[in-house]
């Protein structure tokens, strides 16, 4: 059977990286905006190449990992811990299927960034 803990270390996994991926997202279309203003439509790099250029320049903007606790499962300090450190290992298991946000993440000092949401409404805005 599933337990109450599993269930939450999941969602944790997966609102860290709903989160990273929006603020990586934000991120690089502030950067592709400065660099260039226009792109020819022949020229658009597929969906892989993109998430590749993401992760594969290093050389601005650090990479963090951002775990979201929600405030509405009230779980006490021990236990928003411990499912951080699970959320936090199964983050990095997922990242190897990216070795260039893995390596990006690694050489970025491993920065982990708890933050706090009231409800689960709140962290999908």
């Amino acid at each position: 059977m599933i337990e109450t803990a599993q269930i939450i270390s999941v969602a944790a996994v997966l609102a860290s990286f709903l989160v990273g991926y929006k603020y990586g997202n934000r991120l690089s279309n502030n950067n592709a905006g400065k660099s260039s203003s226009s792109r020819e439509s022949s020229d658009q790099p597929s969906s892989n190449e993109e998430e590749e250029n993401v992760f594969s320049d290093g050389g601005h903007g650090d990479c963090k990992m951002i775990l979201v606790v929600r405030n509405d499962l009230k779980m006490g300090k021990g236990k928003i811990a411990a499912q951080c450190g699970h959320a936090a290992v199964g983050a990095v298991e997922n990242a190897r299927k990216n070795p260039n946000l893995l390596r990006k993440w690694r050489n970025s000092g491993q920065a982990k960034i708890a933050v706090k949401v009231e409800s689960e409404e709140k962290m999908m805005e």
